[in-house]
């Protein structure tokens, strides 16, 4: 297998695929009015640049497309796909443009999607789990940097995401890394259908989204769709968590690849020689080919993603001492575990906050507990937790990290619990509640900063914790 799948090159352009026929057949739509255009992929926003595009009117909870049809005209939009006849009518005098009628458009998107794929000579790496998926496919597209990749955007791993990855590949990409992701039972079913991937990779089990899936074992059994769904892809497992070990057990095919810290037969095997916050050396094996790397990011569930890139490189044919020579090229997405110095305070800091459950809250407390400095943390609400959100901010009070710190400040509805919790467990430091982000959070933080400390922000997204680290750095870790 090895370095076959690695000379597959992209056959056709797009323009020769996405004619009004192929979208009149693939959306099953009838064809209000047309013109004989090639249309170079799809979007859903009329704020941006829409030349010789399809425009899709959504419609959702809080917006609706079709009141955007005249924007994304002046966009530059060349076909429109609509469920409103009466909201396009506006439209029809356009000559120029092309207009398909069909009765839910976001299922159209999807049908176009899948018809797009099968006429697709591209393989696509799909990546699901609990945690690690955007920065499992971050590291895979370095490591394959070499070659055409295009990776998912941001966080284009739901029924709207997906479809859109896949309909706006690049025309010259060999590779689509796609992120999959889940907060409700068959999710990741049909988006594993739609994506027909070549390579599927479970990189974690954890409590995430359990307003959804309920417990750990809906979770696996979501997550371990992604394998059931692709019979004919090569499957990557990662043997250091439970329930993706217990997958491997039940699934393993012949030409399956599985990836480790703790066990040494590993097709890939990584562990650290040293580690400190925001650099760390490592050393172990991709293949048959031992090696060691310096890398400019640590933590033990960085090191799973890494592994879970290389397995990926591998699977895809690219020899093991070319992924080697990448390794050190690797970095973590914006937003996860990112490390910044202030260099006039002598301040570190760690940011963690583009989403939190408790799984990604330990690694992260586990992380800043390396640190040698007297230690602040500002942590907020796990979100999605459902009835065991209670429990697992009841822990989070109880982590050594947490008890070990100078000051503590907490946002969100459960900061009253934490506080609570703390004081049960002789936390000997300063403890600052807010139920919503503010500004005197910035002022209490900037009193308490001294030269030399070491400051840590993790919580879930919606809190948006770049806005404090923003105001106190001027650096956006989010961008």
């Amino acid at each position: 297998m090895a370095g076959q799948i690695l000379k597959i090159q992209y056959k056709k352009k797009m323009s020769e695929i996405i004619t009004t026929d192929f979208l009149i057949k693939a959306l099953q739509a009838e064809a209000l009015q047309t013109t004989p255009f090639d249309f170079l992929g799809v979007s859903l926003d009329s704020r941006k640049k829409l030349k010789d595009k399809v425009f899709f009117a959504i419609k959702g909870k809080n917006f609706d497309g079709h009141d955007f049809l005249s924007q994304a005209l002046e966009k530059g939009a060349k076909a429109f796909v609509v469920s409103d006849k009466k909201k396009a009518e506006a439209l029809f005098k356009k000559k120029e443009v092309s207009i398909f009628l069909v009765k839910d458009t976001l299922k159209a998107l999807q049908d176009l999607a899948q018809s797009w794929r099968k006429a697709l000579k591209i393989k696509i790496i799909a990546i699901t789990g609990s945690n690690g998926k955007s920065t499992t496919c971050s590291f895979a597209h370095t490591l394959l940097s070499d070659f055409s990749v295009f990776v998912s955007p941001k966080s284009y791993n739901n029924f709207i995401g997906v479809p859109l990855s896949i309909l706006n590949v690049n025309k010259k990409s060999s590779f689509l890394v796609q992120e999959i992701g889940t907060n409700a039972p068959g999710e990741i079913s049909f988006l594993t259908q739609l994506c027909q991937p070549d390579i599927s990779l479970v990189t974690m089990v954890a409590p995430s989204h359990l307003e959804g899936l309920k417990n750990l074992e809906s979770i696996a059994q979501e997550k371990k769709q992604i394998y059931l769904k692709s019979p004919k892809a090569v499957w990557l497992f990662n043997k250091d968590n439970l329930w993706t070990k217990k997958m491997w057990e039940e699934l393993a095919k012949k030409d399956s690849i599985y990836f480790s810290s703790q066990d040494e037969k590993a097709d890939v095997n990584f562990h650290f020689l040293k580690e400190s916050i925001g650099k760390s050396v490592i050393k172990g094996h991709i293949g048959d080919i031992e090696s060691s790397a310096e890398l400019l990011f640590s933590g033990q569930e960085n090191l799973s993603n890494l592994m879970g890139a290389c397995a990926v490189a591998l699977s895809l044919g690219a020899k093991p001492d070319q992924i080697w020579k990448k390794v050190s090229q690797c970095h973590v997405p914006k937003g996860r575990q990112e490390y910044f110095f202030m260099e006039k305070q002598k301040v570190s800091i760690l940011f963690d906050a583009y989403n939190a459950n408790p799984a990604s809250m330990n690694f992260f407390l586990k992380t800043c507990q390396k640190a040698s400095q007297s230690r602040i943390l500002i942590l907020g609400d796990m979100k999605e937790l459902g009835e065991d959100s209670k429990k697992y901010h009841k822990e989070l009070a109880c982590h050594p990290c947490v008890l070990e710190a100078r000051c503590v400040f907490f946002i969100g509805e459960y900061s009253a619990l934490i506080e609570e919790e703390l004081k049960k467990n002789n936390f000997k430091g300063k403890f600052k509640a807010y139920k919503t982000y503010n500004k005197t959070l910035l002022t209490d933080l900037k009193k308490e900063l001294k030269t030399g400390d070491f400051l840590g922000l993790k919580a879930s997204r919606s809190l948006a914790l770049e806005r404090l680290a923003f105001n106190l750095t001027g650096k956006d870790f989010l961008a």
